[in-house]
């Protein structure tokens, strides 16, 4: 959009006039390099991987995701909240790579897995806020303050996580 082939032309012939000075030939590794990109786009590059194979992936990973919640809220800590937003996250673009091909179902499960990844990475913010606050040269009863506050939104964050998570 907006002339990007029109730059990519300029740049690759630039590269070429450039190449042929130096020996290399950046341009063909470009052009490559797109083919490449075209094949994988296309799905010739995943010649060989069935259904089943994907099938199987997406479920260890959503199992990892339930172990990851369940374990969140039984330690409740930052970094096994910050574990269950990887595994949110990993569901989310999953569920968003395959939603074409059943939209209504889920296009639907993909936005609800995006909203939860949103609440979990406010609720790590604070845990980073946290952090840098605990190195940092606050004044006892600021970072106290700090500290109660950023854990009061947390529970919060956590309160409105965990329904999701259910689901």
């Amino acid at each position: 959009p907006n002339g990007a082939a029109d730059r990519l032309r300029k740049l690759l012939a630039n590269g070429h006039a450039r190449s042929r000075r130096s020996g290399a030939d950046p341009r063909r590794q470009a052009l490559q390099r797109l083919d490449q990109a075209r094949r994988l786009f296309t799905g010739k590059a995943a010649g060989g991987i069935e259904l089943e194979h994907v099938s199987d992936g997406l479920e260890a990973e959503y199992r990892k995701a339930r172990k990851t919640f369940r374990h969140a809220y039984r330690d409740a800590t930052d970094e096994a909240f910050h574990a269950w937003r990887k595994k949110v996250q990993l569901h989310w673009r999953h569920m968003s790579l395959i939603s074409r091909g059943w939209p209504e179902a889920l296009s639907a499960r993909a936005s609800e897995a995006k909203e939860l990844s949103r609440l979990l990475g406010e609720d790590h913010d604070y845990a980073v806020l946290l952090d840098f606050a605990g190195a940092a040269r606050l004044e006892p009863g600021d970072l106290a303050e700090l500290v109660d506050r950023s854990r009061a939104c947390q529970a919060d964050l956590r309160a409105q996580a965990k329904p999701r998570g259910d689901r």
